[in-house]
């Protein structure tokens, strides 16, 4: 049971990635008054809508569903306060609630990575279960990117972005789409020991935080 206060003060430190339903803009909800909204985020962040598809993630656009389809939370949820969030639709019907919250699902579905806005990126650590370029991310905040050692055969060059990713063509990712969907309980232990394994392999590689980000893209390319 989390308590209300303890709720409050896990605001701007605690964050949730999701997308808004009818304009697929991406969100982060960093603001939570209660531990029910706390959770109710926690639920957002995890909904797939019933109109969802896979190829939603992986043509760059912003994916839309029915408000119906999501969780509504206000938009004082979001870190800032919703003062990016669309206008009120100037075509079809919207909710009566349009103009004080809005309706999430999924944050993967516009986002493999949560946007962090520059203001509260400090350092950010993003780990995936999808091989790709390991350790340091050079960009315009700090950023150490984990996933699993691929040694699996693949093609010769690093995807562009797939919903917010650089990864690899490889046998082991076409192995982990499949298992994206319908995983039995042995697949899922299986996964979850491998992301074990590469958390350790970052700790043992930097002692300390800030060697992670401090350090050249060379030494973060050192984690196998």
């Amino acid at each position: 049971v989390i308590a209300d206060e303890r709720a409050r003060s896990a605001s701007s430190s605690l964050g949730f990635g999701v997308t808004e339903c009818i304009t697929g803009r991406p969100a982060l909800l960093t603001h939570f008054a209660s531990a029910d909204q706390l959770l109710t985020a926690v639920l957002a962040s995890a909904t797939i809508p019933r109109s969802a598809h896979p190829f939603d993630v992986l043509f760059g656009q912003r994916p839309k569903y029915p408000a119906g389809h999501g969780i509504i939370l206000p938009l004082t949820c979001e870190w800032d306060r919703g003062a990016l969030a669309a206008q009120p639709l100037s075509h079809g019907d919207v909710p009566a609630y349009w103009h004080h919250a809005r309706s999430f699902v999924d944050g993967g579905l516009s986002a493999a990575v949560p946007c962090v806005p520059l203001p509260l990126a400090k350092r950010v650590l993003t780990v995936s279960p999808i091989s790709g370029p390991r350790g340091r991310v050079d960009g315009e905040q700090p950023q150490f990117h984990l996933c699993p050692a691929d040694h699996s055969w693949r093609l010769p060059f690093v995807t562009g972005n797939v919903a917010g990713l650089r990864c690899f063509v490889s046998r082991a990712n076409v192995h982990a789409a499949q298992h994206a969907v319908g995983a039995s309980p042995r697949v899922l232990r299986e996964w979850y020991t491998r992301g074990q394994e590469d958390a350790g392999t970052l700790t043992r590689a930097h002692t300390r935080a800030d060697d992670a980000f401090e350090s050249g893209s060379s030494r973060g390319s050192q984690l196998r």
